[in-house]
């Protein structure tokens, strides 16, 4: 729907699009061009792209970009799919288009080089909307492995973030054997999650963070709304507290989000 009321905005005739070769890609990208052909607009052309494509597949995907009179080209694709793309149009020198990214497109630093910033500079994007999430960032600086031994991956952040290894548990003599000498320094634990570390957590770009963290309070809502639903009183819209049993929680979140 946003993509649809901005080509309508800069009343864009006819857009281009490019889109992941994946079930991602093909069903978003139809429900794009449906919006946007809805809007009064035509889409010229959608292309596919994959990481595994040859460079010969791709390479004609550029020169078509290159030849073609639409100036708008929308990508739909995560950007790890754009890369090889984005280096054969510098190579190609594509200039003159304007790109516009899906919230599917998450820019993730060092993975494009310089020659695709260069086509990428004055492009727009749609991200989903983000927050501050209360207590979020302190929940993170006291995250350590003892304190949460249940959770998988504590433990596989902890040896990327301080360059450590925990202790391996011998299972059939249960004790504790020490790593060889030489290799990676044993964690402690209580390792501090400095500035540094805490930029591994991307805190720059919550916005799916953001997402999780208003599903489970709308759940919440829900669940609220259910325990304190009397007889008599109207739940949410075309929902009685009287027939609470015909309804699931997730139902009832739906309606509480739609009115809400």
């Amino acid at each position: 729907m946003a993509l649809a009321q901005l080509v309508g905005h800069f009343q864009w005739a006819w857009v281009g699009m490019i889109v992941s070769d994946d079930e991602l890609g093909l069903q978003g990208g139809q429900a794009i061009r449906r919006g946007i052909e809805d809007s009064g607009s035509c889409v010229a052309f959608m292309e596919q792209v994959n990481l595994r494509y040859s460079k010969e597949k791709v390479h004609r995907i550029a020169e078509m970009i290159r030849g073609h009179a639409s100036k708008v080209i929308i990508f739909h694709s995560p950007e790890v799919h754009l890369k090889m793309l984005l280096q054969t149009l510098h190579t190609l020198k594509v200039t003159g288009k304007v790109w516009v990214f899906t919230a599917a497109v998450t820019i993730t630093p060092g993975l494009l080089d310089n020659q695709a910033w260069r086509i990428l500079n004055g492009s727009l994007g749609i991200a989903p909307y983000t927050d501050h999430m209360i207590g979020f960032e302190e929940f993170l600086h006291s995250l350590e492995p003892m304190r949460y031994p249940d959770d998988i991956f504590i433990k596989i952040f902890w040896k990327k973030a301080f360059h450590c290894d925990f202790k391996e548990a011998n299972r059939t003599k249960d004790v504790v054997v020490p790593r060889q000498e030489g290799e990676q320094t044993l964690c402690s634990g209580k390792e501090a999650l400095d500035e540094k570390v805490m930029t591994l957590f991307e805190m720059n770009d919550l916005s799916y963070t953001y997402q999780s963290y208003t599903a489970v309070y709308a759940f919440a809502h829900a669940l609220n709304i259910l325990i304190n639903c009397t007889s008599g009183r109207r739940l949410v819209t075309k929902v009685a507290c009287d027939d609470i049993n015909n309804y699931q929680p997730w139902q009832v979140m739906t309606s509480f989000l739609l009115i809400s």
